[in-house]
C-alpha cells in the first residue's frame, strides 16, 4: 500500500516519468515556487507537491519537506551549520505537533537524490 492516495501516487509516477533528470528541489528554490513555505539559514521548507495521505496509519493533515538549499545526497554530508539549521526547524515544528522522517541515501524507496526530511502533521 502506498502512503499517498492512489490518485496522488499515479500523478507522482507520471510526473517522475516526464521529468527524469535534474533536481526538482534545486529548481524549486532557484525559480521560486508557491510550494516554498520559508527558509531558515541553509534550509528551505516546501509543501509536498505529492503529499502522503497516511502516515503511521493516521490521515495526514499537512506534509512539508525540509531540504538543504545546497544540493547534497545524504544527511551525513550536511556540514555542522546545515545540521544545526535542520535541527532548529525540526524542534520548532515538533513543538507544533509534527513528526519528522528522513530516508537513508541507500533506501530503495527514496526517489529524490537530494536529501530531504518529511514533516508530517496528522489530522486531528
Amino acid at each position: 500500500m502506498f502512503p499517498r492516495s492512489l490518485k496522488t501516487e499515479l500523478h507522482y509516477i507520471r510526473h517522475r516519468r516526464k521529468n527524469p533528470s535534474g533536481c526538482e528541489y534545486c529548481t524549486a528554490y532557484d525559480d521560486g515556487t508557491s510550494q516554498l513555505v520559508g527558509t531558515h539559514g541553509s534550509m528551505m521548507i516546501l509543501k509536498a507537491k505529492f503529499p502522503y495521505a497516511r502516515w503511521d496509519n493516521w490521515k495526514v493533515g499537512v506534509h512539508l519537506l525540509i531540504i538543504p538549499i545546497r544540493h547534497t545526497t545524504s544527511f551525513a554530508s550536511l556540514d555542522d551549520s546545515e545540521s544545526v539549521d535542520m535541527m532548529h526547524i525540526i524542534k520548532e515544528y515538533e513543538a507544533d505537533g509534527y513528526s519528522f522522517y528522513i530516508r537513508a541515501a541507500t533506501n530503495r524507496s527514496r526517489t529524490m537524490a537530494h536529501v530531504h526530511g518529511h514533516l508530517i502533521k496528522s489530522k486531528a
